[in-house]
């Protein structure tokens, strides 16, 4: 790890925040993704979380121009789900649907890493609610928001994976996603 990749990464870690900019110059500083992952994957904070959302954002966006899958998506994915951020689901799902290989390819399991009970609360209070009165039939009903759309979508997947018993294990099957993370970034 470069001098000045650690050192913009400890002052990006002392804010509560960071914008795109600055996780640009981070990118640079480390080099290439892969070092920069490295670095998050071996010394992991509770501060790392605003730096791997902007990372997620980032990826996802990549994903979105193409198809294709890419480890740095996993691992970006899998930095934000350790952080057990029941909010984080939204990005994760974002991330997950980019397009067909990415939805084929994220885990479902970290889209539940806060708990499969409580990112199902966290969705269905996000969710919009589906009013059968006349009102709703007229359309007068105020704009469902991208992000109660995405919750609805996420929540109805989430439900059918644990529902067709996808979900029996998390623990060991996060854990093998971190062994894939570290194996693809040559981590002893």
């Amino acid at each position: 790890m470069t001098a000045s990749l650690l050192e913009t990464l400890n002052i990006l870690r002392s804010k509560k925040q960071c914008d795109t900019r600055e996780v640009a110059d981070l990118i640079t500083a480390a080099g290439s993704m892969a070092e920069l992952y490295r670095c998050l994957m071996r010394d992991p904070r509770p501060e790392d979380r605003p730096i791997v959302i902007q990372l997620l954002k980032y990826e996802t966006k990549e994903h979105e121009q193409h198809d294709g899958l890419s480890q740095h998506l996993m691992i970006c994915s899998y930095l934000l789900a350790r952080h057990g951020n029941v909010e984080d689901c939204l990005l994760i799902w974002e991330a997950k649907i980019a397009n067909f290989s990415t939805f084929l390819g994220v885990k479902d399991v970290l889209l539940v890493r806060a708990g499969i009970d409580e990112t199902i609360c966290f969705l269905r209070n996000n969710s919009p609610r589906h009013r059968r009165s006349l009102r709703s039939l007229l359309f007068l009903n105020p704009p469902v928001s991208k992000s109660a759309l995405a919750s609805a979508a996420a929540l109805k997947h989430i439900e059918k994976a644990f529902n067709a018993g996808r979900f029996v294990d998390l623990e060991v099957e996060f854990e093998d996603i971190r062994c894939s993370c570290q194996r693809s970034l040559a981590i002893a």
